[in-house]
């Protein structure tokens, strides 16, 4: 009854976790990556092939770094990026700078 309560008059609309009209909305991959952290926080590692969802969430990163790196001005020589990359980030970068994908 007390939860009903406060939910009433901490929600404007009356739907819980409604943000009032002045509260900046979180991007939609940032509430993904929520819900994705929860997930993994809630299952036990010895129920899911670890290993697959290690590699899976590391081709994410290595992808979004891609994208974000991409975007941005080029911060170094392609030496100094290939001693950072990871071995993705060197198989994509040979197959772009070879023309070979």
């Amino acid at each position: 009854m007390l939860a009903e309560h406060l939910r009433r008059e901490l929600s404007p609309d009356g739907e819980p976790g409604a943000p009032g009209p002045d509260v900046a909305q979180p991007h939609p991959v940032l509430n993904e990556l929520v819900r994705l952290e929860n997930s993994l926080s809630a299952v036990g590692v010895e129920d899911v092939d670890s290993g697959a969802v290690t590699a899976r969430l590391e081709t994410l990163l290595s992808k979004w770094k891609a994208m974000c790196s991409s975007a941005q001005p080029d911060d170094g020589t392609a030496v100094e990026r290939l001693q950072v990359a990871t071995a993705d980030q060197v198989l994509d970068f040979i197959d772009n700078e070879l023309g070979l994908s």
